[in-house]
């Protein structure tokens, strides 16, 4: 189903257009989303600024999706911001204008940052870009991370035409950067052109590599037009120095429109960044690590991460994904690594039963996948099976990653 915009708009301007008294970050793309947020909000923390992060879906609690400073929208404030949302949403579906969770959530995330008087509010697009609710804002900069095949369904069959609908968040004469490839950028770069966006491009004005790694940080080299960086971050896997580079160019460009970021500010952002259940090491012993790698990009990038920077002596990876996801494509790369393989169920009414999970990915896998329907059973058996040196990666759908997340603390 698409949705447009009015809905939104309608929406904001009963509540006083609280967007129009904010200064934004806007960042969409396929994956990489959460991470490039995570750094930007990061980087202008240490700089001394108030921000304000609003990221889906959440892990564990709805609360994670807004966020100020260090804190999470309280379950009080929530009450508060519905109490206001709720009487116009019911208005309008008098009228026969349905909000959707999404589009309600991200107007509540708006009053919020606004009641709060954030410095800047960096906006994670839920969905594509073109019909996105939070496409209704008007940013100082626009970020697209990397655009593969998502939600065919929805916003195209093809890289080209999806990265025709995410390139929408770009708007007139606002600075955009991306780190799309290929038919992707060539579509981004269109978008830009067409609407006088100047845009810089991870691997042309802005590059990096990564200088040395281990399992739990990483170091890497960024240079953009306007300087170069030596940056560390505990965000693990070789894919972060993308989104890294691409924080970096979003805040230098931030510079640009009068908001202050010390040199140094950069690096103590890029070290102090976290992103739950994304390369989350969650237990030392045995190496446990949560990712919610779901499409075939990111299952990719965990096993080159697997590969290149864990070299595992005997890897178990718990699975857990959605019917609606390419799961072959997924999954074809990672499972070969693994002399164990658990598939679990996650907690979604879209999610694919272990069983059936399990009988289309044993084609892939060099042992005897193993069905276990319920996360935390998938979990223990994971654990307790653990033998000297393993390693335990859980990945799939995000919802399956923030039961696993819960779990594992409440074992804690």
């Amino acid at each position: 189903m698409r949705f447009g915009l009015d809905n939104t708009r309608m929406l904001l301007e009963r509540l006083g257009n609280p967007q129009n008294s904010l200064r934004i970050v806007h960042v969409g793309g396929t994956n990489g989303k959460g991470s490039a947020c995570r750094y930007i909000y990061s980087i202008l923390r240490e700089a001394g600024h108030s921000v304000g992060i609003y990221t889906s879906p959440h892990l564990e609690r709805f609360n994670e999706r807004i966020v100020v400073g260090d804190e999470e929208v309280s379950d009080a404030e929530l009450e508060e911001l519905a109490s206001r949302v709720k009487p116009i949403a019911d208005e309008m579906a008098k009228g026969g204008r349905q909000l959707t969770f999404f589009e309600a959530t991200t107007a509540m995330a708006l009053l919020h940052f606004a009641k709060r008087n954030v410095d800047i509010a960096v906006l994670e697009v839920g969905l594509g870009g073109k019909l996105d609710a939070t496409n209704i804002v008007a940013p100082l900069v626009s970020v697209i991370t990397n655009v593969t095949l998502e939600h065919t369904d929805v916003l195209g069959k093809t890289v080209r035409e999806i990265a025709e609908d995410k390139a929408h968040i770009i708007k007139p004469g606002v600075p955009s950067v991306t780190a799309a490839r290929g038919d992707a950028l060539e579509e981004i770069r269109k978008r830009a052109e067409a609407v006088g966006s100047r845009l810089s491009a991870v691997g042309e004005e802005v590059v990096w590599k990564r200088l040395d790694a281990d399992s739990r940080k990483q170091r890497f080299f960024i240079r953009t037009g306007r300087g170069s960086y030596e940056l560390e971050t505990v965000m693990l896997g070789e894919h972060q120095g993308e989104n890294l580079a691409l924080a970096v160019a979003a805040c230098e460009t931030l510079c640009e429109n009068g908001i202050a970021i010390p040199k140094e500010s950069f690096a103590a952002g890029a070290i102090a960044a976290r992103w739950p259940g994304r390369l989350e090491v969650v237990l030392e012993s045995p190496l446990t690590i949560l990712d919610g790698a779901h499409n075939p990009d990111g299952m990719k990038k965990l096993a080159r991460f697997i590969s290149a920077d864990i070299r595992p002596k005997k890897l178990t990876l718990v699975i857990g994904m959605l019917r609606d996801k390419d799961i072959e494509s997924s999954v074809s790369e990672l499972l070969p690594l693994a002399s164990r393989v658990i598939i679990t169920t996650p907690l979604n009414e879209r999610a694919e039963a272990a069983g059936d999970a399990a009988r289309r990915m044993a084609r892939f896998a060099v042992c005897e996948p193993v069905a276990i329907g319920d996360v935390r059973e998938a979990v223990d058996e994971a654990l307790s099976g653990a033998g000297a040196g393993e390693t335990i990666i859980i990945t799939g759908s995000l919802y399956m990653i923030g039961e696993a997340r819960r779990y594992l603390n409440e074992r804690a």
